[in-house]
């Protein structure tokens, strides 16, 4: 046993929780709201960036990515443990973490 590799993962939250499949159910809230915004990835994240005023070649951490895609306004319910769900654990985001969640769903 290598407590190193042990891992807390927290718990989705309520909106999330009872789903079948809380992770699947958070990532496809996540690219909805993704999608809604625009198709192309790279203006999404120059939105995101932009909303926590950052640049667009930033990393966000896991509280920012939160707040940006709730700033889009489209009513997504998510919390930061949601987030560390969706990115598996990851404690900060960049754009080529965000490309490869866009590009699980293709």
């Amino acid at each position: 046993f290598d407590p190193s590799l042990d891992f807390f993962m927290p718990e989705p939250s309520a909106t999330y929780k009872f789903a079948r499949n809380p992770e699947a159910a958070i990532k496809q809230a996540v690219l909805r709201t993704i999608e809604e915004r625009s198709d192309n990835p790279r203006k999404v994240w120059q939105a995101l960036t932009k909303a926590c005023k950052q640049g667009g070649d930033s990393q966000l951490s896991i509280s920012q990515f939160t707040h940006a895609l709730k700033h889009f306004g489209t009513g997504i319910q998510l919390t930061d443990d949601d987030t560390v769900i969706l990115f598996e654990g990851a404690e900060s985001i960049s754009f080529a973490t965000f490309q490869a969640l866009i590009n699980s769903n293709h």
